[in-house]
């Protein structure tokens, strides 16, 4: 454990958060504390042994482990990692991959990721920078001589910690070759850190790695990545046929960095020559205290073939400005809401389910807890979401879980309103968001003729791309054309504005809402609106957390009153909702007294935290306006 500090479940570190209902409470002889994360691939626990020896235990997702193919390459790859030995890189502490759910532990490692650390601190400089560079060279240089090629290189995949760098998630890319997550012909890797040959259809190789650890030190060197941000299609374009941004890096990384990132993968360095060129350098110009060349360092100069011994010492002189992030007590602020009591009774009608994807784990404590080195102030408040820790609480239970709704990185959302009035159409909709690898959302609105999309994408949601599709014939594949705005038009930037908009209305304060827990139930499940499965969502039966109560609608027009609605909620065992149904009646004041009022049903479904992949067109596939609907 690279931690002095043990941890425990009331005690964990920043970024490791309480375990679900829903985890392991076991993985072989790892006690799960904790949760780290979650991915395509499966989940991250925190695990102790009896022993009090910590570590990261990767899970591979149920509909993985029920694939032999890849259950196959799981265990060649586990065999491989399990021969890694690097200063830079986590320790292989054990794997079961015979087990229902395969896993593979390694060494826990504390600290910020590069991103989050340039983030708060800002970038590296001098000695601490070396040894960065140093270190990932170092710990790639094991991995390959081990046979294991990364794939997945990246800022979140290095962890800053108190004794040096660490490479996490080497040799388990490549088990994920001829899954879904590749099936379609897609690359498992991140825009920008992909090499540019991948794109080509050549192999993953070390240089392929060596491609991203140049653009990983131009990131810890300047804060900036090296084929910048913005749409997704604009960041491959310029890593596949564009300069890096090399502004900032220092002149005694300049060379080694430049030729690390070259299109030609033979142009590049392999990992134990970038180490030897970086360590001979450093060795130069180390003088003791006393005078004359560390020992070590004389010692090695007539050893150059193995540049790996000198990282430990090199890491003790220049790796000094990360501090060990301790532990935090797991707290849950709370806050109390005050509601009126509903009067309105309306019977509910519902349809409809959600699949229970992994999700981002609920965060504990304060925003400094999460990746910061600040411990939250110790209470005696439950932790964990509140569905689970006092679920009768009702209207803090929904106001957290709006609370987390607008926290997601990812999501997706589908709408459906239905009327009883004869040729009436239902109105669906579907919004999906994420902010990686740049913030990005798409609302499309599904109607008999076909579907329109708005996209937005940019740091404050204030790019603006229009798109039609037409419903194709039988057979035949849907063909979606995008177009700009017309000129002076104008909308709201913020599409996430009617995410929460329901759960708000029961929260209203002064409104006659009312809200009550129910226990748990199954969600209930019907097939997709209009049985057209090429919309791409599917919702699939779950069990959650029931709550159930009315709420008011604002009127939508000066012509209508506002309507009260009876409504069920379920929530997952994180606190986010998988489903909300509804029902109610407008009623038109023009003629009240004639008018028995339109009846309505109401359905939202809700994916949060799961990766979202929102096609962003290139410019020259926009059209100038609108082409209208053939």
């Amino acid at each position: 454990m690279t931690s002095n500090t043990p941890f425990d479940r009331e005690h964990l570190p920043p970024g490791v958060d309480p375990p679900g209902s829903g985890d392991p409470e076991r993985l072989g002889e790892y006690r799960v504390v904790g949760r780290i994360g979650a991915g395509g691939m499966g989940a991250v626990y925190a695990g102790l042994t009896d022993a009090g020896q910590a570590a990261a235990v990767k899970v591979v997702h149920s509909q993985f482990a029920a694939d032999p193919d890849f259950r196959a390459r799981f265990a060649r790859e586990v065999g491989l990692v399990s021969r890694v030995r690097a200063t830079c890189a986590p320790a292989f502490l054990g794997a079961d991959v015979t087990a229902a759910t395969p896993w593979m532990a390694t060494e826990y490692v504390p600290g910020l990721t590069l991103r989050q650390y340039v983030k708060k601190h800002g970038p590296l400089s001098g000695g601490m920078l070396t040894a960065l560079a140093v270190g990932l060279a170092e710990a790639l240089t094991a991995i390959h001589g081990a046979g294991v090629v990364h794939r997945d290189l990246k800022p979140g995949n290095v962890i800053l910690a108190p004794d040096g760098p660490k490479v996490l998630d080497f040799g388990i890319a490549r088990a994920a070759d001829g899954t879904v997550l590749t099936a379609t012909g897609g690359l498992h890797g991140t825009p920008g850190w992909v090499a540019p040959e991948r794109y080509e259809g050549v192999d993953a190789t070390g240089y392929t790695d060596m491609f991203a650890w140049g653009g990983l030190v131009v990131v810890a060197a300047t804060g900036r990545d090296p084929f910048g941000g913005g749409a997704v299609d604009g960041i491959i374009h310029r890593s596949r046929h564009e300069e890096p941004d090399l502004e900032g890096v220092p002149e005694h990384l300049l060379g080694l960095v430049r030729r690390a990132l070259a299109k030609d993968p033979r142009e590049r360095p392999r990992a134990d020559e970038a180490l030897a060129e970086l360590t001979r350098g450093w060795s130069a110009t180390r003088i003791m205290p006393g005078g004359g060349l560390s020992p070590t360092l004389v010692a090695e100069q007539g050893r150059s073939t193995d540049s790996t011994r000198i990282v430990p010492e090199l890491l003790a002189t220049e790796w000094t400005a990360v501090a060990d992030p301790g532990v935090r007590r797991v707290r849950r602020s709370r806050r109390g809401l005050w509601l009126s009591v509903a009067a309105a009774v309306l019977v509910v009608a519902l349809a409809g389910g959600l699949v229970y994807s992994d999700r981002i784990p609920w965060v504990a404590g304060s925003a400094e807890d999460e990746g910061g080195n600040e411990a939250a102030e110790e209470t005696d408040e439950p932790s964990g979401p509140l569905v689970q820790t006092n679920p009768e609480d009702a209207e803090a239970v929904v106001a957290e879980t709006i609370e987390l709704m607008l926290a997601a990185s990812d999501y997706v959302y589908r709408h459906e309103n239905v009327v009883d009035r004869e040729g009436g159409d239902p109105v669906v909709y579907t919004v999906e968001y994420t902010e990686d690898p740049v913030r990005v959302i798409q609302n499309k609105s599904y109607g008999p003729f076909g579907t329109s999309v708005t996209l937005r994408q940019g740091e404050e949601l204030e790019e603006r791309i229009n798109g039609w599709i037409d419903h194709p014939a039988p057979g035949t594949a849907p063909v979606i054309q995008y177009f700009a705005d017309e000129p002076g038009s104008e909308s709201d930037n913020d599409l996430r504005e009617g995410l929460t908009r329901d759960l708000e209305w029961i929260l209203e304060p002064g409104s006659e809402s009312e809200v009550a827990y129910q226990g748990r139930s199954r969600v209930p499940y019907e097939s997709e609106f209009w049985d057209t499965p090429s919309y791409g969502l599917t919702f699939e039966a779950t069990e959650g957390h029931l709550y159930s109560g009315t709420y008011v609608e604002e009127a939508q027009n000066e012509d209508m009153a506002a309507v009260a609605v009876s409504f069920d909620l379920w929530l997952d065992d994180e606190g986010y909702p998988l489903r909300m149904g509804g029902a109610g009646s407008y009623v038109y004041l023009e003629h009240p007294e004639d008018d028995p009022g339109t009846t309505f049903t109401v359905t939202r479904d809700y994916t949060f935290n799961e990766p979202r992949d929102i096609y962003i067109p290139e410019e020259s596939e926009i059209l100038p306006e609108w082409p209208g609907v053939n």
